[in-house]
């Protein structure tokens, strides 16, 4: 039902209020849950597409950009549980590289090329998340235009 009121404009009080709550939209207790969450807040925002897998090849995360990426490197694959074959390629070069280049900081480069327009720059490296457990697989990717 529609209300319409006659009581004309410079005699309308108008209140503004504010309430704010005090509590997070999600309640994160401990430190080390707190900083998880705010390194996938980051990585969620990234431009790029970011996708971090385990040395075996599993997803550990992946960014909305990335799943787009990845939908379109191969639309018949989806990423689920590992990534695309033409990208764990550019991660098995990374791998292979590890006992010869042991000590030294490697990134892998690689494009993918979908069709003449449509080229994707990919970008491999280590990251060492924990000291003490396996290092993961960081994949950048972005559109090469």
């Amino acid at each position: 039902m529609l209300t319409v009121s006659s009581t004309p404009i410079s005699q309308v009080k108008t209140r503004t209020r504010r309430t704010y709550s005090e509590k997070p939209l999600i309640e994160v207790n401990n430190q080390s849950a707190r900083v998880q969450y705010l390194l996938q807040a980051i990585i969620d925002s990234f431009v790029e597409g970011i996708l971090i897998l385990t040395e075996q090849g599993e997803l550990f995360h992946a960014n909305a950009q990335a799943r787009q990426i990845c939908q379109q490197i191969s639309p018949s694959e989806t990423l689920i549980n590992s990534a695309p074959k033409a990208i764990w390629r550019v991660c098995q070069t990374l791998l292979d590289s590890r006992q010869i280049l042991a000590d030294q900081k490697v990134i892998i480069e690689d494009e993918i090329a979908i069709d003449d327009v449509d080229i994707f720059h990919i970008r491999v490296r280590w990251l060492d998340l924990d000291e003490g457990k396996p290092p993961y697989i960081l994949v950048t990717m972005k559109d090469s235009e």
